[in-house]
């Protein structure tokens, strides 16, 4: 499948005039590459973005999926000198589909990116893009989609904006979450994540983490507030235990006015003695509530007569000796915790 595409846009490089657009029409999305500017300087950036008009129903993905999906590919082909950036994403939505919940976008999202022009390029000469993008759409049924996309860039001393592509990128940039004001910190506290923001984040919020994997997308969060933070409490996911000491992510709140989005690179913050209290306090309710419910289950009546058979077992094996006696009672005791212990250690 990849050798038609390539040689698709070895073609359209070659026989494609001086353009800062370039459209391509699937089964379910007409998808865009334009250019900001009409012509870019040496050496200097260029940006570019992907819009798409998706058919209604039908949603793509952010770069963090959610419990399916996959995000967008980008595969360039630049001249020599020439790189490209990451891609920015326009702030993401939850996508509930049937249990599952999907973090994507649906309706005209734009994808920006930027493009260094080699520094050697000639003023006059073309910066020529090939482009081909992959992605996966989705309704009831999800269907992968690609289009290959080539534009030529004039190499100019002084690049102006174009006309036509201002409101795009306006509209574009408009989608973009913004830096979060303030601190942000996390804890990982055994199979729950919290997150702690600024107290003014108000209204519905919603964190959506950068890497998959870290949360259940479609577990409810729970939010809380402590003096001037607000707590955000989200059940872990699969990959929670390999989290390192940052927590990328946007954080989104909606209100009666609209809806927010902000990017966010949190830090960890170890529990301090509290969580270390309440945690010591959590185990010994945990362990004197496993010794009542095993003191129940010695009354139970496929129970309780067999420790009678045992301890005449016992008595008689130990023929009236207060020492043996004592010692197969501590015997049976440690067969029976390092036979349990063995049980839990294997399930964990």
């Amino acid at each position: 499948m990849r050798t038609p595409l390539v040689l698709l846009l070895i073609v359209a490089l070659s026989a494609a005039p001086a353009r800062a657009a370039s459209t391509v029409v699937t089964d379910h999305a007409t998808t865009t590459l334009t250019a900001e500017y009409t012509g870019v300087a040496p050496g200097g950036k260029i940006a570019l973005a992907l819009a798409q008009k998706l058919e209604k129903g039908w949603h793509v993905y952010w770069k963090n999926p959610g419990d399916s999906g996959l995000p967008l590919e980008f595969i360039w082909t630049l001249p020599d000198g020439a790189s490209a950036g990451a891609i920015d994403y326009p702030t993401p939505e939850r996508i509930p589909v049937g249990p599952l919940v999907n973090y994507g976008h649906e309706g005209e999202p734009v994808f920006l990116t930027e493009i260094t022009a080699p520094a050697d390029a000639a003023v006059g000469a073309s910066l020529e893009i090939g482009h081909e993008a992959t992605w996966l759409i989705c309704a009831d049924i999800c269907v992968p989609e690609t289009g290959v996309f080539a534009l030529s860039i004039p190499v100019v001393a002084a690049p102006e904006k174009s006309g036509p592509a201002s409101a795009l990128f306006e509209r574009a940039r408009a989608a973009l979450p913004v830096p979060l004001a303030g601190d942000a910190y996390f804890s990982v506290n055994g199979g729950t994540l919290t997150l702690e923001l600024p107290d003014d984040i108000s209204g519905d919020t919603y964190f959506f983490p950068a890497a998959e994997g870290l949360i259940d997308p479609a577990a409810a969060q729970r939010v809380s507030r402590n003096g001037e933070r607000l707590h955000l409490a989200m059940k872990g996911g699969p990959s929670l235990s390999s989290i390192s000491d940052r927590l990328d992510g946007v954080v989104v709140r909606e209100t009666s006015a609209g809806r927010e989005g902000f990017s966010l690179s949190a830090q960890r913050r170890e529990t301090g003695g509290a969580g270390v209290a309440a945690s010591g306090a959590s185990i010994a309710g945990l362990l004197a509530a496993a010794f009542l419910g095993g003191a129940l289950l010695n009354l139970m009546p496929c129970v309780f007569p067999i420790l009678f058979v045992k301890a005449a077992s016992m008595a008689d094996a130990a023929a009236g000796h207060p020492g043996a006696i004592r010692r197969h009672g501590v015997l049976y005791a440690l067969g029976v915790v390092a036979t349990f212990a063995a049980l839990g250690g294997l399930l964990l």
